[in-house]
């Protein structure tokens, strides 16, 4: 039986990966830190708003050659009650005044036409959050389906020509 043989010199091909590891590593960072900007724009285009807290808080850490990991947070303490909602639970009222929520939306008067203190709306808000919990806004799943295949179409880019 005749054949053919092929030897491949791996010295040769291990230096060329090797070389190439450091760009290609380069290249993956790059993409995720332009998936992490993207993705905290579009977190901050559909969050709900009062006093834009949550979105100014709202960062992406920067990927490195190293690491090669993108993690969004928020400083808001509330972002994923905002976002998955709640069940009915009795909040801080007193936070509610400190913070200036309750005066930002309080309407001054009740259904009857009497004054309504902060005090007093404060009370009310939290007692409908313990009846019916706050309601789910889902911010943010969007926000990860679009980043998520916005680094599928940038790794194909990098990856085109290499293997």
């Amino acid at each position: 039986m005749s054949g053919v043989s092929v030897k491949v010199d791996h010295s040769v091909l291990d230096k060329k990966l090797a070389d190439a590891e450091p760009k290609l590593r380069a290249n993956i960072a790059r993409s995720m830190n332009r998936i992490g900007t993207m993705a905290v724009s579009d977190l901050r285009k559909n969050m709900p708003r009062d006093t834009s807290y949550m979105a100014i808080n709202t960062t992406a850490s920067q990927a490195t050659q190293t690491t090669l990991e993108v993690i969004v947070t928020s400083k808001a303490n509330y972002t994923t009650m905002q976002d998955k909602g709640t069940k009915p639970f009795w909040p801080n009222t007193q936070k509610l005044i400190e913070s200036g929520w309750a005066m930002r939306h309080n309407p001054k008067v009740d259904r009857k036409g009497n004054e309504l203190s902060n005090e007093a709306f404060a009370f009310l808000v939290g007692r409908a959050i313990s009846k019916k919990g706050i309601k789910a806004k889902h911010f943010i799943n969007p926000s990860v389906s679009t980043a998520s295949a916005e680094f599928n179409i940038l790794m194909r880019n990098v990856f085109n020509g290499v293997f």
